[in-house]
């Protein structure tokens, strides 16, 4: 199955996959989602590729949530993304991209802008990868808790050659590799 090239939008989770398996979702504008912009669950060998999760800032307040979490997943490749001002996750976890309990998922060249609490976060997964993203708050002072963050029972993770807020990684001991990660100040 794919679902390419669509504009969608004002759902609570605009695109929603559970048990799935070899789905492709690529080249589609995705918008104000009351939650997620992509939810998926217990899925495995999914792309997802090169959409915009995008909300009018002509609007003076924000009211929707945005955010996409892989859930209970095994071999996603999610790239070439691009998510600003999401207000998924909480003060205490999660954040506008969230890997929980997976394995094998890659994370590239995606740019999570201004997020509200974080920008991409890895919880209880193993052998998952952040490469090569813009993962940046660029409010003055920046509010959100960190960019990137590897917590809980996460092992054999790799975060490298990402563009992050000065000091904002939060990576658990013995959770994940980094490398070559440039840290800017706004």
């Amino acid at each position: 199955m794919a679902i390419t090239g669509n504009l969608i939008g004002s759902q609570t989770d605009n695109i929603h996959l559970a048990d799935c398996r070899g789905v492709t979702i690529s080249g589609n504008s995705i918008y104000s989602a009351g939650d997620h912009t992509i939810l998926l669950e217990r899925c495995a060998n999914m792309v997802i590729g090169s959409n915009v999760s995008d909300w009018n800032p002509d609007h003076n307040q924000k009211q929707t949530i945005d955010g996409i979490t892989i859930r209970d997943c095994d071999g996603v490749n999610l790239s070439d993304t691009i998510i600003e001002n999401s207000f998924h996750g909480s003060k205490e976890s999660g954040g506008t991209i969230e890997i929980e309990r997976s394995r094998d998922v890659t994370v590239s060249h995606c740019q999570v802008l201004d997020p509200r609490y974080r920008g991409i976060t890895i919880t209880d997964s193993k052998r998952c990868k952040v490469m090569g993203c813009t993962a940046i708050d660029r409010r003055t002072p920046p509010a959100a808790a960190a960019s990137i963050q590897v917590t809980g029972k996460s092992s054999d993770n790799l975060v490298s050659g990402n563009t992050v807020n000065k000091n904002s990684l939060a990576i658990g001991d013995g959770s994940a590799r980094v490398e070559g990660t440039m840290e800017i100040e706004i």
